[in-house]
């Protein structure tokens, strides 16, 4: 996946000690750095699947692979590994405070763009070391799902056969309201992400990401998979919740 020294764009400089190059620019970077992403993954997602999945199951567990992908830990990685580092001015210096996904996507497009082929390396291999495609079991139907994870870092991901609920499933709504009214037009929110992780049975994934840390969840429906990772996120934080 490595492009050759010719191959690369004209722009690259390995004089500067930045990736970062302009507001502008780390937009596009965050685009191209999405687009680069999705195709190692797709590729990794092929490496480990059975030759008979179908398109619309590797769709599925494609974006599976987005989700579960350890941002937190490819970021460390590629700062550890020597890559330029990548950060605009107006982000805050503290990890408790970086949107880890964000910076990886404009990280990787820089990395494209702009990097040397041994910075390109280390972006593939952060991506591969990091993505649940080197552990993945198979359900009856054929679909990946991710295997479960081990300890934190960063950011938290707790699998829902942990979870001991706190509450009736009938008020673990009122965790979702709660984080809704109390960061309602604050530049700080929590970021959710749904996911279907099966069709029958059904089964959804989702995740919740906010100040650096990183909460999910499984549910039969979406609904309930969000709640329960709202619940996770106010008991992490002591977020308390009325009427509960």
């Amino acid at each position: 996946m490595v492009l050759a020294v010719s191959e690369l764009p004209a722009e690259n400089n390995v004089g500067k000690t930045s990736l970062f190059d302009s507001k502008e620019t780390s937009l596009k970077d965050e685009w191209l750095g999405e687009k680069y992403l999705n195709y190692v993954l797709a590729h990794l997602l092929l490496r480990h699947t059975s030759g008979s999945m179908e398109i619309l199951s590797l769709n599925g567990s494609l974006l599976d692979a987005q989700v579960f992908l350890r941002y937190d830990k490819c970021y460390k990685q590629l700062r550890d590994n020597g890559v330029r580092l990548y950060q605009s001015p107006e982000l805050g210096h503290l990890e408790g405070s970086i949107n880890f996904r964000e910076v990886v996507l404009g990280w990787t497009g820089a990395i494209v763009r702009r990097g040397t082929p041994q910075e390109r390396e280390i972006l593939d291999r952060a991506i591969s070391d990091n993505s649940d495609l080197h552990g993945v079991t198979f359900d009856n139907e054929k679909q990946m799902l991710p295997t479960a994870q081990t300890g934190t870092t960063e950011q938290e991901v707790s699998p829902d056969e942990e979870w001991t609920p706190t509450a009736s499933e009938t008020d673990i709504w009122r965790y979702t309201k709660t984080l809704q009214e109390n960061f309602a037009g604050q530049d700080v929110v929590p970021i959710y992400k749904e996911v279907m992780l099966r069709g029958y049975p059904p089964s959804f994934g989702a995740e919740v990401t906010f100040r650096g840390k990183r909460f999910s969840a499984q549910a039969g429906n979406k609904k309930l998979a969000k709640h329960r990772t709202s619940q996770k996120l106010c008991e992490h934080f002591g977020i308390e919740v009325p009427g509960l």
